[in-house]
């Protein structure tokens, strides 16, 4: 069924269904019922979940204690297994009601990562000229980054989005172009994060632990990174 386009207060009216769910906030949603609800979506075909929203379409926002949504991804990661990635979006003044062309966009590319205009259009069902429209304005306040130019040109999830959802190594990878070397990987993150700890570099470049050290030491040797203290709690940054 086609989806109406004019921003979330339309969804809204829509109601409620096995894509989409309304949560009441008003007396702050417990968090085994907002975890509930996640993995609810998550074994249909996943969704959207609207939480501040009541069952009639009610909009009446957030409790004080959900405010700050940056720690709801981990929430749900650190109460479900295996673990249920999420992405929070918040609506902001910059960006007004969140028209449904944007939503499909960054669901699309929390899926599958990077995607030109010409991708993207069958889905949004509009013009390309007015889905690169909406994929600047995404740009603009945040949401998404721009890679190379014209036709060609590549769009990504924003660095700022994966570290609210927890997932920094994950940015990495899907802004990288491959074939893209470990090293490169290893500084990508650095300039992104300003330092890396060897469980990040094995986590990012799926190496063990003694790749990651050999890793590592190369490029401190190359003059590349700087070690900051020692065993454990060393860090990596760029020298």
């Amino acid at each position: 069924m086609e989806r109406n386009r004019h921003g979330i207060q339309e969804l809204i009216r829509q109601g409620e269904s096995l894509m989409l769910e309304f949560k009441s906030d008003l007396k702050c949603l417990p968090d085994r019922n907002l975890v509930a609800a996640v993995v609810s979506l998550a074994n249909t075909d996943g969704g959207e979940l609207l939480l501040g929203v009541e069952d009639n379409g009610a909009v009446t926002g957030l409790h004080p204690n959900h405010i700050n949504v940056s720690g709801i991804p981990a929430l749900i990661a650190n109460k479900t297994n295996p673990a249920i990635a999420v992405m929070v979006v918040e609506q902001e003044d910059r960006l007004g009601n969140m028209p449904i062309d944007s939503l499909i966009i960054l669901s699309r590319l929390r899926d599958e990562r990077r995607l030109t205009t010409a991708d993207l259009a069958p889905s949004v069902q509009k013009p390309e000229a007015s889905v690169r429209s909406s994929l600047e304005k995404l740009v603009e306040t945040g949401f998404l980054e721009p890679h190379g130019a014209g036709r060609g040109r590549i769009y990504t999830l924003s660095a700022r989005l994966y570290q609210k959802a927890d997932q920094r190594a994950e940015y990495i990878r899907q802004v990288g172009f491959a074939p893209i070397q470990q090293e490169q990987m290893v500084l990508n993150y650095i300039d992104k994060n300003g330092s890396i700890k060897r469980a990040e570099v094995m986590d990012l470049c799926h190496l063990d632990r003694n790749q990651a050290y050999r890793l590592l030491v190369k490029m401190k040797q190359a003059g590349r990174i700087k070690q900051i203290g020692e065993h454990k709690g060393a860090t990596y940054e760029r020298a």
